[in-house]
Formats: structure tokens, C-alpha cells, sequence
């Protein structure tokens, strides 16, 4: 089942660290975080001004010390996931997170979870699939104008908007074929 998410971080550059994360499976199945403590110094002017007014605080803040915990625990309850994500600064700062810094990374190995979980990047993926998430993401937001982007959440539904839109109108084949698996005519299915 395809998760997707987003992270929100400190700034874009190399020192990156993760502020929040947010998730939504193709069922509506939702996580989100902010993790604790941020240290505002550390973040971008803009982080400051456009991320950090967006926080819900609350029960959504976490102590970075258990982040990995929780999101090990939700995702046991997802059948076969698979990441989506849009940027390679997601899979950056979330595998920073977890200890190993890479933006190459296409599976996320977390320390309790039974089996590494793949991650499935747009920007990878055929043009015509990325004109379609891209249409559904944009279709997401003229429809949720009370919501903001850089908010993880929100963007990771965003994300799976386009990603269901793009589900439902291309072919098959295009989308097995985006996130590198045989399609079930490709493995001798009819």
C-alpha cells in the first residue's frame, strides 16, 4: 500500500534536520509529528516565518528520541507499504533522523521494523506520471484553500491526492512501470 509524506525541516542545505513529518496511506490512514525540541536559531528565515506558524503543538509533538518508535509502530499496521515521496530533501532528512544521511536511499531500514520499506520517489517516475500527481496535488489545493502548504501533513495529502488522481486515469502499466515493479501482465497475470 502506498504511504505518502512529507517532511518539513530546519533549512535546505546539508545540516538539514527533520521538524516534522507527516503521512497518509492510500486508505486515510494518517501520522504526523513535530519534533521536539526545534531549535529556532537553527532554522531559515523562511522555516520561521512560513513552517513553524503551521504547527499544531500538542499531542502532534514528539520527542525526537521516540520519533522513530512511533513511526516504526504505524507502519507495522500498514500492509505492505510503500513511500511516495516528492523531493530527494524527504528521504534526506528523514534517513538523517534515523542515522544514515542519503539522498540515494529507495528503502527505509529502521531499527524494529520486521522489513525494509521501499521509497518510491515522483521525480523518478515517467513524465506523464508526474504531470498527473503534479495536476492532482494542484486539484488538492484549489479544492482546500483553509489548508497550507509546508505544513507535512497537509502535503503529504496532497501528495496522495495526485497520486490516487494519477491512479485512477493512466494505465496500469505507466504506473507499475514508474515505481520499478512488473505489472501483473508483465509477471504472466491476465
Amino acid at each position: 500500500m502506498f504511504v505518502s509524506f512529507d517532511c518539513e525541516f530546519t533549512r535546505l542545505t546539508d545540516q538539514a534536520e527533520l521538524i516534522s513529518f507527516g503521512a497518509i496511506s492510500e486508505t486515510g490512514d494518517t501520522l504526523y509529528r513535530e519534533l521536539a525540541p526545534i531549535v529556532c536559531e537553527e532554522c531559515s528565515n523562511f522555516v520561521r516565518t512560513k513552517v513553524l506558524p503551521l504547527f499544531n503543538g500538542g499531542e502532534a509533538s514528539c520527542e525526537r528520541q521516540i520519533f522513530v518508535d512511533v513511526l516504526v509502530r504505524w507502519l507495522e499496521r500498514i500492509p505492505a507499504p510503500v513511500l511516495l515521496c516528492d523531493s530527494v530533501w524527504d528521504i534526506y532528512v528523514l534517513t538523517g533522523e534515523i542515522g544514515y544521511r542519503s539522498r540515494e536511499a529507495r528503502e527505509l531500514i529502521l531499527p524494529g521494523l520486521r522489513n525494509p520499506v521501499p521509497i518510491s520517489l515522483v521525480t523518478d517516475m515517467s513524465g506523464t506520471v508526474q504531470a498527473a500527481v503534479a495536476e492532482g496535488k494542484q486539484q488538492f489545493w484549489l479544492r482546500n484553500t483553509s489548508l497550507r502548504p509546508h505544513h507535512a501533513l497537509n502535503d503529504a495529502c496532497a501528495l496522495m491526492n495526485g497520486w490516487l488522481g494519477a491512479v485512477a486515469n493512466l494505465p496500469s502499466a505507466s504506473l507499475f512501470t514508474a515505481v520499478g515493479t512488473k505489472s501483473a501482465s508483465e509477471q504472466g497475470y491476465k
